[in-house]
Protein backbone atom coordinates (compact mmCIF):
# COMPACT_ATOMS: atom_id res chain seq x y z
CA UNK A 1 0.00 0.00 0.00
CA UNK A 2 1.36 3.51 -1.29
CA UNK A 3 2.31 5.70 1.43
CA UNK A 4 0.00 8.44 -0.38
CA UNK A 5 -3.17 5.81 -0.19
CA UNK A 6 -2.28 5.02 3.75
CA UNK A 7 -2.31 8.97 4.40
CA UNK A 8 -5.52 9.13 2.43
CA UNK A 9 -7.24 6.11 4.69
CA UNK A 10 -5.99 7.86 7.74
CA UNK A 11 -7.50 11.43 7.07
CA UNK A 12 -10.95 9.42 6.10
CA UNK A 13 -10.58 7.25 9.08
CA UNK A 14 -12.94 7.72 12.14
CA UNK A 15 -9.51 8.39 14.62
CA UNK A 16 -9.09 11.28 12.46
CA UNK A 17 -12.81 12.87 12.22
CA UNK A 18 -12.55 12.47 16.11
CA UNK A 19 -9.25 13.96 16.61
CA UNK A 20 -10.57 17.24 14.19
CA UNK A 21 -13.76 17.44 15.95
CA UNK A 22 -12.06 17.52 19.43
CA UNK A 23 -9.41 19.80 17.76
CA UNK A 24 -12.22 22.29 16.08
CA UNK A 25 -13.75 22.22 19.74
CA UNK A 26 -10.52 23.78 21.21
CA UNK A 27 -10.44 26.56 18.53
CA UNK A 28 -13.65 27.17 19.07
CA UNK A 29 -13.01 27.86 23.21
CA UNK A 30 -9.98 29.63 22.10
CA UNK A 31 -12.00 32.12 20.02
CA UNK A 32 -14.37 32.56 23.83
CA UNK A 33 -11.24 32.73 25.58
CA UNK A 34 -8.13 33.35 23.67
CA UNK A 35 -4.96 32.54 25.44
CA UNK A 36 -2.45 32.42 22.57
CA UNK A 37 0.60 31.44 22.28
CA UNK A 38 -0.23 28.68 24.77
CA UNK A 39 -3.81 27.80 22.90
CA UNK A 40 -2.16 26.01 20.36
CA UNK A 41 -0.44 23.47 22.86
CA UNK A 42 -4.77 23.20 23.76
CA UNK A 43 -5.15 22.63 20.09
CA UNK A 44 -2.56 19.99 19.38
CA UNK A 45 -3.74 18.24 22.83
CA UNK A 46 -7.52 17.96 22.18
CA UNK A 47 -6.46 16.42 18.83
CA UNK A 48 -4.23 13.83 20.47
CA UNK A 49 -6.55 13.52 23.33
CA UNK A 50 -9.03 12.38 20.07
CA UNK A 51 -6.66 10.25 17.88
CA UNK A 52 -6.17 7.83 21.54
CA UNK A 53 -9.48 7.59 21.97
CA UNK A 54 -10.66 6.00 19.06
CA UNK A 55 -9.43 2.49 18.99
CA UNK A 56 -7.88 1.52 15.65
CA UNK A 57 -9.07 -1.07 13.28
CA UNK A 58 -7.24 -3.94 13.79
CA UNK A 59 -8.41 -5.68 10.50
CA UNK A 60 -6.97 -2.40 8.37
CA UNK A 61 -3.87 -2.81 10.55
CA UNK A 62 -3.95 -6.08 9.55
CA UNK A 63 -4.42 -6.39 6.17
CA UNK A 64 -3.28 -2.43 4.90
CA UNK A 65 -6.87 -2.06 4.19
CA UNK A 66 -10.46 -2.59 5.49
CA UNK A 67 -12.08 -6.30 3.84
CA UNK A 68 -15.79 -5.29 4.01
CA UNK A 69 -14.93 -1.96 2.34
CA UNK A 70 -13.52 -3.68 -0.15
CA UNK A 71 -16.10 -6.46 -1.17
CA UNK A 72 -18.57 -3.15 -0.89
CA UNK A 73 -16.46 -1.03 -3.40
CA UNK A 74 -16.27 -3.74 -6.05
CA UNK A 75 -20.28 -4.50 -5.69
CA UNK A 76 -20.64 -0.73 -6.40
CA UNK A 77 -18.09 -0.86 -9.20
CA UNK A 78 -20.31 -3.83 -10.60
CA UNK A 79 -23.49 -1.74 -10.37
CA UNK A 80 -21.99 1.11 -11.54
CA UNK A 81 -21.09 0.11 -14.88
CA UNK A 82 -24.27 -2.33 -15.21
CA UNK A 83 -26.01 -1.17 -18.43
CA UNK A 84 -23.29 0.29 -19.74
CA UNK A 85 -20.84 -2.72 -20.74
CA UNK A 86 -21.66 -5.98 -22.69
CA UNK A 87 -23.75 -8.79 -20.30
CA UNK A 88 -20.37 -10.94 -20.55
CA UNK A 89 -17.91 -7.97 -18.99
CA UNK A 90 -20.28 -7.81 -15.90
CA UNK A 91 -20.42 -12.16 -16.00
CA UNK A 92 -16.56 -11.72 -15.80
CA UNK A 93 -16.96 -8.68 -13.08
CA UNK A 94 -19.13 -10.81 -11.12
CA UNK A 95 -16.78 -13.86 -11.38
CA UNK A 96 -14.38 -12.05 -9.69
CA UNK A 97 -16.15 -9.94 -6.92
CA UNK A 98 -17.52 -14.18 -6.30
CA UNK A 99 -14.38 -15.27 -5.94
CA UNK A 100 -13.40 -12.34 -3.76
CA UNK A 101 -16.48 -12.01 -1.85
CA UNK A 102 -16.91 -15.97 -0.88
CA UNK A 103 -13.37 -17.38 -1.67
CA UNK A 104 -10.13 -15.03 -0.75
CA UNK A 105 -12.41 -12.24 1.84
CA UNK A 106 -13.38 -14.56 4.30
CA UNK A 107 -10.11 -16.59 5.15
CA UNK A 108 -7.61 -13.49 4.15
CA UNK A 109 -5.95 -13.87 7.61
CA UNK A 110 -4.47 -16.85 6.54
CA UNK A 111 -2.20 -14.49 3.66
CA UNK A 112 1.04 -13.58 5.58
CA UNK A 113 1.31 -9.60 6.59
CA UNK A 114 2.78 -7.43 3.67
CA UNK A 115 2.62 -10.87 1.32
CA UNK A 116 2.12 -9.81 -2.26
CA UNK A 117 -1.33 -11.45 -2.64
CA UNK A 118 -2.77 -9.02 0.40
CA UNK A 119 -1.50 -6.32 -1.97
CA UNK A 120 -2.67 -8.24 -5.26
CA UNK A 121 -6.51 -8.17 -3.42
CA UNK A 122 -6.29 -4.65 -2.66
CA UNK A 123 -4.94 -3.24 -6.04
CA UNK A 124 -7.35 -5.42 -8.18
CA UNK A 125 -10.10 -3.97 -6.55
CA UNK A 126 -9.27 -0.13 -5.91
CA UNK A 127 -7.25 0.03 -9.23
CA UNK A 128 -6.84 -3.35 -11.82
CA UNK A 129 -10.53 -4.09 -12.31
CA UNK A 130 -11.74 0.21 -12.36
CA UNK A 131 -8.85 0.78 -14.87
CA UNK A 132 -9.81 -1.56 -16.98
CA UNK A 133 -13.33 -0.97 -17.74
CA UNK A 134 -12.79 2.62 -17.07
CA UNK A 135 -10.67 2.39 -19.76
CA UNK A 136 -12.59 0.77 -21.99
CA UNK A 137 -15.38 3.04 -21.18
CA UNK A 138 -13.54 6.05 -22.48
CA UNK A 139 -13.01 4.64 -25.61
CA UNK A 140 -15.57 6.60 -28.38
CA UNK A 141 -17.67 4.35 -29.71
CA UNK A 142 -19.05 4.29 -33.23
CA UNK A 143 -22.95 4.10 -33.73
CA UNK A 144 -23.52 3.63 -29.88
CA UNK A 145 -21.26 0.38 -30.12
CA UNK A 146 -18.26 -0.51 -28.56
CA UNK A 147 -14.80 -1.39 -30.74
CA UNK A 148 -15.17 -5.21 -30.88
CA UNK A 149 -11.08 -5.43 -30.31
CA UNK A 150 -11.77 -3.10 -27.69
CA UNK A 151 -13.96 -5.57 -25.84
CA UNK A 152 -12.05 -8.32 -26.86
CA UNK A 153 -9.24 -6.44 -24.61
CA UNK A 154 -10.97 -5.94 -21.94
CA UNK A 155 -12.49 -9.26 -21.39
CA UNK A 156 -9.03 -10.40 -21.98
CA UNK A 157 -7.97 -8.48 -18.67
CA UNK A 158 -10.42 -9.31 -16.78
CA UNK A 159 -9.55 -12.89 -17.70
CA UNK A 160 -5.94 -12.25 -16.39
CA UNK A 161 -7.37 -10.63 -12.90
CA UNK A 162 -10.22 -13.65 -12.56
CA UNK A 163 -7.05 -16.05 -12.91
CA UNK A 164 -5.03 -14.39 -10.45
CA UNK A 165 -7.84 -14.16 -8.13
CA UNK A 166 -8.40 -17.78 -8.45
CA UNK A 167 -4.25 -18.68 -7.91
CA UNK A 168 -5.00 -16.25 -4.39
CA UNK A 169 -8.00 -18.26 -3.13
CA UNK A 170 -6.34 -21.40 -4.13
CA UNK A 171 -3.13 -20.08 -1.64
CA UNK A 172 -6.16 -19.14 0.63
CA UNK A 173 -7.66 -22.72 1.02
CA UNK A 174 -4.05 -24.48 1.12
CA UNK A 175 -3.69 -22.63 4.25
CA UNK A 176 -6.60 -23.03 5.67
CA UNK A 177 -6.03 -26.49 4.74
CA UNK A 178 -2.26 -26.41 6.40
CA UNK A 179 -3.72 -24.77 9.57
CA UNK A 180 -6.31 -28.20 9.34
CA UNK A 181 -3.46 -30.57 9.30
CA UNK A 182 -1.47 -28.93 11.91
CA UNK A 183 -4.58 -28.77 14.41
CA UNK A 184 -4.77 -32.47 13.51
CA UNK A 185 -0.94 -33.06 14.00
CA UNK A 186 -1.43 -30.98 17.48
CA UNK A 187 -4.15 -33.17 18.81
CA UNK A 188 -2.71 -36.61 17.73
CA UNK A 189 -0.20 -35.77 19.95
CA UNK A 190 -1.76 -34.11 22.46
CA UNK A 191 -4.04 -37.03 22.95
CA UNK A 192 -1.61 -39.60 21.90
CA UNK A 193 0.31 -38.50 25.13
CA UNK A 194 -2.32 -38.42 27.60
CA UNK A 195 -3.30 -41.98 26.09
CA UNK A 196 -0.04 -43.26 27.09
CA UNK A 197 0.60 -41.73 30.79
CA UNK A 198 -3.64 -43.02 31.53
Amino acid sequence: MSLGSRIGGYLRSRRNLVACALALLAVILLLVDPVWPAGILLIIGFYALGAAAVRPNRMVDRFGFEPRKLERSLQWQIAAVSGRVSPQIIARLQRIESILRTQILPGLECLPAGSLDLYLVERTVDEYVPTAVGSYLRLPRAHGLPDPLAHEIVMDELAVIERQMGRVAAQVRRADMDRLLAHQRFLRDRFGEAGRSA
